[in-house]
């Protein structure tokens, strides 16, 4: 895979020295590889740390990847449907056109596994609306009318009790070394911006030896579900 010295204005401005390449297509784990319409079966889960260092502690980060393959960089906008009292579960539109659900399947430590339990474009069929409504419990999941669209999954989520969704816009560096993969991502939701750094792969002591290390050993492990839930409570 070829790559330049090319980075994204965004980036580049808040922080010239994370390192920098062109834009690609690359994910922590690509929804393509996963079986569509319902739960799929025999799926690897995937090992998964994410943090949302500051400001100061984005450059020590960004040196830490200097010697990872970069393999691509992304913008788009996912939004996330949250439940309340479900931190175990979280749904996103991806795009405005996929919906996935992860599940976190246990956690050790500073380290979730996490498996992606669906992914299926809209509109959802009918194997992918039975499976959310007997393992997300959301009732509106055994209609049809709600799942036509991201503008009517929304309409949706917007009037049922315990159930939220935020809007998120990133920009994304991805990396890879040995069986690790690796995000860095701007964030912008609700008029803040911030950085969120991921590290995921299949090999759980392979990820806690680079969290043993700095700049990820003083760390914490907070998923999106986390994060963002705070900034809808302020």
């Amino acid at each position: 895979m070829a790559h330049t010295n090319e980075i994204t204005p965004a980036i580049r401005s808040s922080h010239p020295s994370l390192p920098s390449f062109t834009a690609q297509s690359g994910d922590l784990a690509s929804p393509a590889s996963f079986r569509t319409g319902h739960r799929p079966n025999g799926i690897e889960s995937r090992y998964e740390f994410r943090c949302w260092p500051s400001s100061c502690q984005i450059d020590g980060i960004a040196h830490c990847f200097a010697d990872w393959h970069q393999e691509g960089e992304e913008q788009r906008t996912d939004t996330y449907i949250l439940r309340s009292g479900h931190p175990d579960t979280l749904a996103k539109l991806r795009d405005g056109t996929l919906l996935e659900v992860k599940r976190r399947l246990s956690r050790k430590g500073r380290i979730d596994l996490w498996a992606l339990e669906l992914s299926s474009p809209l509109p959802l069929d009918d194997g992918a609306r039975r499976w959310l409504a007997r393992d997300c419990e959301f009732s509106p999941f055994n209609t049809s009318a709600w799942s036509r669209s991201a503008h009517a999954l929304l309409c949706q989520i917007s009037i049922e009790p315990h159930w939220d969704f935020l809007p998120v816009s990133k920009i994304r560096t991805n990396y890879s070394k040995g069986a690790l993969s690796g995000e860095v991502t701007l964030i912008s939701a609700r008029g803040t911006s911030m950085h969120t750094v991921a590290l995921e792969s299949e090999d759980e002591k392979a990820l806690e030896r680079v969290l043993g290390e700095q700049p990820f050993a003083g760390l914490a492990n907070r998923d999106y579900g986390v994060v963002l839930k705070d900034m809808i409570e302020r």
